[in-house]
């Protein structure tokens, strides 16, 4: 049985959840063949060895770009690498104060804020990202200013600021949907769902569950993917769903293993096994 069915089966058999009857939610996943395609990895390895050996070479603005580049590279699930966001960041900061118009100001303040943040220093990580998103350069303003928005937004929600972290990620999605920005959206969907998680708004947040579902399907990320699967199972388990989300884990599971990844679910699965008695 390939794993759609496997999908399909757990959402229309017996032990459909009570939740999707009362929010109408169908979860319908194309997954089809993944395993066979290509897919966006982070850090992007071929990338991340030409900007390693650029770097050596490079000078003024082209070596503040590459800082900003190679400390980018380092943002990204499934495991994000503060101290190297950080490094790379830190030394484009100090460059970019010795130019004459700040170059890449603006990108460096958005480094030093996500580094800050998954460094969980987040009063730092907000004044970083503000600043980021205060006067925007004219070039990648939408990068700039939806990412920092995306981030104002994950703190707020952090500090309980439910409503500023919503109107944060409002804004991050005009800035995205006006690039055409997949990642972004993504990676947007996902923390709104977790946003309405929170807020008790269970449609909600299996709708955008699913949209970030979609899209990073449609690139073919499959740690992504993995990360859907796990976040289906957090949805189900906030709204005391245990045997779902249970399935759900394990669907992530299955996943993992028929595309040769390395992927624990150890802890989720022994929450559910807890709340199970």
């Amino acid at each position: 049985m390939t794993l759609i069915s496997h999908l399909k089966r757990f959402v229309f058999d017996k032990r459909t959840p009570s939740l999707l009857k009362k929010t109408g939610i169908i979860l319908l996943f194309e997954i089809g063949l993944l395993s066979n395609l290509s897919f966006g990895q982070h850090p992007d390895r071929k990338l991340l060895n030409a900007l390693l050996k650029e770097l050596p070479m490079a000078e003024g603005n082209q070596r503040i770009d590459c800082l900003d580049s190679l400390s980018e590279q380092y943002w990204w699930f499934p495991r994000p690498n503060p101290d190297s966001i950080f490094l790379y960041a830190h030394q484009a900061n100090v460059l970019s104060q010795a130019t004459p118009d700040a170059y890449g100001r603006n990108m460096v303040n958005l480094n030093l804020g996500i580094g800050e943040y998954y460094r969980r220093n987040y009063p730092e990580a907000e004044k970083y990202l503000f600043e980021s998103v205060r006067r925007p350069e004219k070039n990648d303003n939408a990068k700039i200013l939806g990412r920092g928005y995306l981030y104002l937004g994950s703190i707020h929600y952090l500090q309980n600021e439910y409503k500023t972290a919503e109107s944060d990620y409002e804004k991050a999605n005009s800035y995205f949907l006006s690039t055409g920005n997949d990642e972004g959206m993504g990676r947007l969907y996902w923390f709104k769902s977790v946003l309405y998680t929170a807020m008790g708004d269970y449609k909600k947040a299996f709708e955008y569950c699913q949209n970030s579902m979609q899209i990073r399907m449609k690139m073919n990320d499959q740690m992504c993917i993995l990360s859907s699967f796990n976040n289906f199972g957090n949805l189900f388990k906030a709204a005391g769903d245990y045997e779902t989300a249970f399935d759900c884990y394990q669907k992530s599971l299955q996943y993992a293993k028929a595309n040769h990844i390395a992927w624990d679910q150890n802890e989720p699965l022994g929450s559910i096994y807890c709340r199970l008695n």
